[in-house]
C-alpha cells in the first residue's frame, strides 16, 4: 500500500506519525485561529505530482497496514467562542464501515 496524503501541515504530521515512510505534502498551514496559509494551486499540483511519483516508484518500501477493528472516526470542531467545542464519533467494525458511516451510507 503507498501511502501518500495531500492536506493541512496537522494532518501530514499526524500521517507521518503512524506511517513514517508516507509522502506528505502540506499545502497549508494554521496561520491563526481561522486562518490558514497555503502555496498556490500550481505549486500544489506540482508538489502533489512529485510526491505520488517518489511514492509509487518506492511502493516495495510500504508494508499492509492491519488495523483491527472496531475503528472509531472522531471529529472535533472548534467553533468561535463562546460556543463549546462539538465532538462527533463514527464507528464501525472496519476502517470502510466508519467511513461508510461518516458518509451517512450506514
Amino acid at each position: 500500500m503507498v501511502s501518500i496524503l495531500a492536506g493541512d501541515q496537522a494532518a501530514c504530521d499526524e500521517l507521518i506519525a503512524l506511517q513514517p515512510n508516507a509522502a506528505t505534502i502540506a499545502v497549508k498551514r494554521l496561520a491563526g485561529k481561522a486562518s490558514t496559509l497555503s502555496i498556490s494551486h500550481a505549486e500544489s499540483k506540482r508538489q502533489i505530482r512529485d510526491a505520488a511519483q517518489k511514492a509509487v516508484s518506492r511502493v516495495k518500501d510500504y508494508r499492509p497496514w492491519k488495523i483491527a477493528g472496531p475503528v472509531e472516526l472522531i471529529f472535533e470542531y472548534l467553533p468561535q467562542p463562546p460556543q463549546e467545542a462539538k465532538i462527533v464519533r463514527y464507528q464501525g467494525h472496519t476502517v470502510l464501515e466508519a467511513f461508510e458511516a461518516w458518509l451517512g451510507k450506514r
